[in-house]
């Protein structure tokens, strides 16, 4: 009877320290990631490829209009003086 009871006992702390852990499991996660250094190159250089990206596609977009109507422009001249 005894041993059902400590068994019983051991059960329900593992339970509560596995529900402990979760509920802790985002603030230990959190620090530890704050605390961390390692991989944080990793994450800088995507960042400065990101900021690169956007800027070259922002600036494509803007070219891209101009050269859109000078093409335009051009095509009937260059048609012309062909024939």
């Amino acid at each position: 009877m005894a041993e059902e009871a400590e068994r019983a006992h051991v059960a329900c702390s593992v339970h509560s320290l596995s529900r402990t852990r979760v509920r802790r499991w985002p603030v230990v996660t959190l620090s530890r990631l704050i605390r961390e250094t390692e991989g944080q190159d990793i994450i800088e250089y995507s960042l400065l490829a990101l900021f690169i990206s956007i800027a070259a596609y922002l600036t494509v977009e803007s070219i891209g209009q101009d050269v859109s109507s000078l093409y335009t422009t051009i095509t009937p001249a260059t048609s012309a003086g062909a024939s």
